[in-house]
Formats: structure tokens, C-alpha cells, sequence
């Protein structure tokens, strides 16, 4: 929808906009397409509408509603950073075409990388220089988008998971005494079994039963558990601001890259 030419300095300003803006705003009117809207005073022409269940690069709960060209930027936003090569504001993610390999292909992007950074004035002086040549990309799976949320809520989630593990702790050790205090209960079960002719080897084989039996019921109740239960968090994240109804708990994996530079 958006072409290159619309990502051009001094071009007119154009946006896609989102799904659900346009079905929630204007009722899924097709003529906002070509309308012009006003942004900032300045008037932008939608020339499309996304893709359902389209969001951009990141899952947020106050996700966009309109996606405009970089260039327009400096326009519409009045910032200086647009064009500032020692500014990092602008997130990388590429579809790689089918039977590329990745190593060649970082390291191309690694040479384009250094050749960008080379006239900066963060790499102008000789420790700069020596930091250049270290530079290289890295390439990971970027279909789920850049993980904003897990790193707005990582220090949550630790604490979370650090509180859960203890009182997983607790609760084993108090099943743990339980079958001890049951075990010593069956003292005279086990004599009685064995003063009819059980061997010793059944006598463990039937506990081993027994103890792997409910130990696979505990396994499949922790793993169903946080199965269905596995969205409550992103649900009460994006309930605040009534979305839980159309943002997607479990955004698809596209196949994507996502370019990270590492010195």
C-alpha cells in the first residue's frame, strides 16, 4: 500500500490504517479510503486499510491506528532524530527470501552495518574504530515481533516465577511427608502381603506403581494448568482499555528475521 516513493522527503503524506480503527471508528466505510485526515494539522490521504489482525512490529496495548511512511516523521512529529545516525530509535525486521542462508547473510548486513556507522563521530576516534571492526549483525526469528511486553513485565515475571517456585517447593515437601506418614500407616498391610507369599520385589514394584501413577496425574494438572490458563495475563494486560476482545493473546509466528547489531 505504501510505496517508495511516499517515503521520500517533501512527498505527499499518506497512512495505511488499521483494521480496527476502521471497523470501531467508521464502521468499516470503504470510502476512508483516499479521504484525507488531519494529523497534527497537517492533512495525510489513507491510501489503504491493513490486514485483519495486523499490529505492526510489537503486541502493545495501545497499538496504532495509523501507520505512516518514516518520512513523514519529521513532519508530523516535528523530531530531529529522523535522520541522526548516532540516535537508536528504529527496530529492523525483513523477510529473507526462501534458500538463503543466514551466516552469508549476516555477515553482508554486518559490512553495510559498519560501512553506515563508519562516517559517525561515535566511531571517529581510535577506540571508535577498534569497536567498527567488532561490530556485527545478528539474526533472529522476528515473526512475533519485537517483545516489548515481556520486557516491560521481565522484572514482574521473575518475581513471579520465583515466588511460584517456593511454593512449589512447600507443597512438595508437604506431599512428600504426607506418603512418608501413609507409608508408615501400611505397615501392616505390607507384613500381611508378605506373610501370604508377596516377594519383596512386588511389594516395591506395586509402591513404584503407585508413586509414578500420581506423580504423571500431578504432570498432566501442572501442564494443563498454564496451558488454559496461559493468556489470563495478556487478558487482564489488555482489559484495562476494553481490547481483550480483538487483540490477539497469541499473535501468529510469521516467518521474519529481526536485525540486531551487537559490538
Amino acid at each position: 500500500m505504501l510505496l517508495d516513493a511516499d517515503d521520500v522527503a517533501g512527498a505527499p503524506l499518506t497512512a495505511v490504517m488499521s483494521y480496527e480503527a476502521w471497523q470501531h471508528e467508521f464502521a468499516g466505510d470503504a470510502a476512508v479510503v483516499g479521504s484525507t485526515f488531519w494529523v497534527n494539522t497537517k492533512p495525510v490521504t489513507v491510501v489503504g486499510i491493513a490486514p485483519k489482525g495486523f499490529y505492526g512490529d510489537r503486541m502493545s496495548s495501545t497499538p496504532p491506528e495509523f501507520y505512516l511512511p518514516i518520512e513523514s516523521m519529521p513532519v508530523l512529529a516535528n523530531v530531529p532524530y529522523v535522520h541522526d545516525p548516532d540516535t537508536n530509535w528504529l527496530y529492523i525486521i525483513g523477510r529473507v527470501k526462501p534458500g538463503v542462508a543466514i551466516a552469508p547473510l549476516q555477515q553482508k548486513i554486518g559490512g553495510l552495518v559498519r560501512q553506515a556507522f563508519a562516517p559517525s563521530k561515535n566511531f571517529s576516534s581510535k577506540d571508535g574504530k577498534e569497536l567498527l571492526g567488532r561490530t556485527h549483525v545478528v539474526l533472529t526469528p522476528g515473526g512475533a515481533g519485537i517483545e516489548e511486553l515481556q520486557k516491560e513485565y521481565a522484572s514482574h515475571l521473575h518475581l513471579l516465577m520465583w515466588v511460584a517456585s517456593l511454593v512449589l517447593l512447600i507443597a512438595c515437601a508437604n506431599i512428600a511427608n504426607l506418603l512418608l506418614v501413609r507409608g508408615m500407616g501400611r505397615n501392616a498391610e505390607m507384613s500381611v502381603r508378605t506373610a501370604l507369599g508377596a516377594t519383596r520385589g512386588r511389594v516395591v514394584r506395586q509402591l513404584l506403581t503407585e508413586s509414578v501413577l500420581l506423580a504423571g496425574m500431578g504432570g498432566i494438572a501442572g501442564w494443563r494448568l498454564p496451558t488454559q490458563g496461559r493468556g489470563c495475563c495478556s487478558c487482564l494486560r489488555f482489559q484495562e482499555r476494553g481490547m481483550s476482545q480483538w487483540m490477539p493473546i497469541h499473535p501468529s509466528r510469521l516467518s521474519g528475521l529481526r536485525l540486531a547489531c551487537r559490538c
